[in-house]
């Protein structure tokens, strides 16, 4: 056997890559990966719900290249999806920096007993890969209705997968064994055995609670082997190992955790070697933003080839292994993952600090030196209805490598699982190639179809002839937006880049002089809907679902609402400001006189006008706009209309008014406006309330019940945030905290808190 250590020959960030060559993999890699990719992530307040709840949820968007916030994004579309694949409910999210969150109310139109719930952005439907954020919800049904039965289909899936992607003949392979039900669910093999065409048992092997296992196997030529499998309910199933290459090379890999390096081991057989000596093969090692690169070449005398990784050297979290023979073709492929390198945090140091008869008053302290954002769900101890099946480790360091659906993916991030890693590792044998296929990568780069979202357009277009002396007035207290633009003929105007909320009104007048006249324009909106197709799989999974039950009738309406939520921090003054900006746009000052402009810009051959911020902070942006008609949404009615082509040019000057007072009602300042309530929008963000139980005492209130909802928790280096919850009477808060530092580690963590009445100093 020959060893090699494995050194860089390439270290670079995609970006640095010079395009060139058509065949080079470095060349091809670094086009395909050059545009950003968002990674998403929902925490919700939990999976398992009554009819009268709120689902909610806190949403992370991680940019890819980077593995922080993205800073840039801001239009989230999250949705329910039915068995049946039809969409139940869309919401338009905001994000800032990254960050956003939102409510979905379970009403009585939520008949079936389960909905998958879906988190897009429109960027993400430029690339192959899907990096939507799924999870399943249970919704609870009455006792008192007529027990669902669900038949269980009998169907196993056996798969044997050798590492690499291939067995070879007259070597060792390692292979990995899988055995699922027909829900996709892992179904643990106590007792395997592989013989031989006589019989002969060659080697044992079992599997863990996923149904993942593996064994090493010396493969014969024209041999056959057969895998047998008992399950834990003493069903036997049986498979054929797959078909078998005569000439080639096979891969190995070897985690050598006292050594902090994996072994790589590359394989062949006697009668390849004739065909691979003098051949040059490449090492490519990649995570879609780096990568590493080693070549080697065969000689005549050797059938194995080492190479040490150095998990010093290699990145964080998953690595992507792939060899190429001489003509730059991939042949093997292997997922690894490196914890050697730090990607999570921890020191949020959680208390209760105040008790009332009706709230528990609780400290998080941020022990970090990098600001931390924060969610935190609070339910029962007993709770059975947080069961998501990713936790945003597992949503931004494997998902977005591993194809398909990972079963419990968030158990091979908790600390406190045995042999997590050991679980994982054999997670990515099994799991072969990565969801990057190379096939794409060489021919098929990503392309713009989709534009990067920023808010919502707004185009507006007055039918009717208006004196150029009298001027078009907008404004929007819902929004807290006004301003005003001077006449011209054909003219359109446009605001781009808006965060109006969906139902908020827009009032629109003819202004002369100190004179407000209704007058009725056109109104067309872009960035407003998302309509995907869902996986098969989930819709499978939906039907297949077994229904839950519960004692607790339709929730009422009423809650239980605590008026200060955030009430100290190490700076008061500064955490009052943080919490005003969380809950409101950046707002226009409007006093301060400042002027804007409209400028004329071409769209579709038509010349709009279009609102410019020149300078003045506020949450529209303003840029400038690109698209298409297509992308845009049309409403019917007396204020809205199908867009068409006509032609329209002119020019105008804007200018900001002041606010008016507040405390003047809006019909004694305008005469007379036109009111259109917006029927798009991004989704109005609420507070969290508590919904109001039957009773808290019970075991519905226990298993399925909800004690508080925390999202959008900011705590800056050292310092720490005091907030009130409901009080339920329970003796221990069983709290799931979720979070991001401004360096991109993550925080999962599952705590169970003592209540004691006795105020903490």
């Amino acid at each position: 056997m020959k060893k090699i250590t494995l050194i860089p020959l390439a270290f670079l960030f995609i970006t640095s890559i010079i395009f060139s060559q058509k065949e080079n993999p470095e060349i091809k890699y670094g086009e395909y990966f050059k545009k950003t990719r968002e990674n998403v992530h929902l925490h919700l307040n939990k999976t398992t719900f009554l009819t009268g709840e709120n689902l909610w949820f806190q949403a992370y968007i991680q940019e890819q290249n980077t593995e922080k916030l993205h800073p840039e994004t801001s239009n989230l579309y999250v949705s329910l999806y039915d068995e049946s694949g039809v969409l139940k409910d869309q919401h338009l999210i905001r994000i800032q920096d990254g960050l956003g969150k939102g409510n979905i109310k379970i009403d009585s139109t939520f008949t079936e007993k389960a909905y998958y719930i879906r988190a897009s952005t429109k960027w993400m439907k430029n690339f192959k890969e899907d990096q939507s954020f799924s999870q399943k919800i249970i919704i609870l049904k009455n006792s008192e209705n007529k027990p669902e039965i669900v038949e269980k289909e009998n169907f196993y899936d056996f798969q044997i997968l050798p590492e690499g992607g291939h067995l070879l003949a007259n070597t060792y392979n390692r292979v990995g064994i899988l055995l699922k039900d027909a829900n996709n669910k892992g179904i643990q093999i106590k007792k395997g055995v592989v013989k031989d065409k006589y019989g002969t048992i060659l080697e044992t092997f079992t599997t863990n609670s996923f149904g993942i296992g593996e064994t090493l196997l010396l493969i014969k030529e024209n041999e056959d082997y057969t895998f047998y499998a008992t399950t834990k309910d003493n069903i036997k199933i049986i498979v054929k190992t797959p078909a078998v290459k005569k000439y080639g090379v096979a891969l190995n890999i070897l985690n050598d955790e006292l050594n902090k390096k994996f072994i790589l081991k590359i394989n062949t057989n006697t009668n390849s070697l004739p065909n691979l000596v003098g051949q040059k093969y490449s090492i490519f090692v990649h995570n879609s933003r780096r990568f590493l690169k080693n070549q080697f070449s065969f000689t005549s005398k050797t059938t194995q080839y080492s190479f040490d990784l150095n998990k010093e050297i290699l990145f964080k979290g998953i690595n992507i292994i792939t060899v190429f023979n001489e003509k730059n073709q991939p042949v093997l492929e292997r997922m690894i993952y490196n914890d050697l390198k730090k990607t999570a945090f921890d020191g949020i140091k959680t208390e209760i600090i105040g008790y009332e008869s009706d709230s528990l008053t609780i400290r998080l302290k941020n022990n970090n030196n990098n600001n931390v954002m924060l969610s935190a769900s609070f339910l029962p101890e007993e709770t059975k209805a947080y069961n998501p099946t990713n936790s945003i480790k597992s949503s931004f360091l494997l998902k977005p490598f591993v194809k398909g659906d990972i079963e419990e993916a968030s158990l091979y991030f908790n600390s406190n699982v045995k042999d997590r890693l050991k679980n994982l590792d054999l997670l990515l044998l099994t799991q072969g190639w990565s969801k990057y296929d190379w096939n794409n990568i060489y021919k098929s780069p990503p392309k713009d179809n989709f534009k990067f979202e920023k808010g919502i357009d707004i185009l507006m277009r007055i039918n009717q002839n208006v004196n150029t002396r009298k001027t078009f007035f907008i404004e929007s207290e819902d929004n807290e937006f006004k301003g005003e633009t001077t006449f011209k003929e054909n003219m359109l105007y446009k605001i781009e880049n808006s965060y109006f909320t969906k139902n908020s009104t827009l009032n629109f007048a003819i202004k002369d002089g100190d004179n407000y006249f209704k007058i009725g324009p056109s109104i067309t909106y872009s960035n407003t809907y998302l309509f995907e197709e869902v996986k098969p799989n989930h819709l499978k999974e939906l039907k297949k679902t077994i229904p839950e039950y519960t004692l607790f009738p339709f929730l009422e309406e009423n809650y239980i609402l605590l008026e200060e939520i955030f009430i100290a921090s190490k700076s008061n003054e500064k955490n009052s400001n943080e919490k005003n900006s969380n809950e409101r746009n950046d707002l226009i000052n409007w006093s301060n006189g400042n002027r804007g402009s409209i400028n004329n810009r071409v769209g579709w051959g038509d010349n709009y006008s279009n609102w410019n911020n020149a300078g003045i902070p506020n949450p529209f942006g303003f840029n400038n706009f690109t698209g298409s008609a297509g992308e845009w949404e049309s409403y019917t009615g007396s204020q809205v209309f199908a867009w068409n082509d006509s032609s329209y040019s002119g020019s105008a000057s804007f200018d900001y008014g002041i606010e008016p007072d507040k405390s003047v009602g809006l019909q004694d300042i305008y005469v007379d406006l036109q009111e259109v309530t917006l029927p798009v929008g991004f989704a109005k963000a609420k507070e969290y309330y508590s919904p109001k139980y039957p009773s808290l005492q019970t075991e519905a209130f226990t298993k399925h019940g909800a004690i508080w909802w925390e999202p959008n928790i900011k705590i800056s280096s050292k310092d720490y945030i005091e907030f009130k919850i409901a009080n339920t009477n329970n003796t221990i808060l069983n709290l799931f905290l979720e979070g991001i530092n401004e360096e991109g580690l993550l925080l999962e963590s599952n705590l169970k808190i003592p209540v004691s009445k006795i105020v903490l100093k």
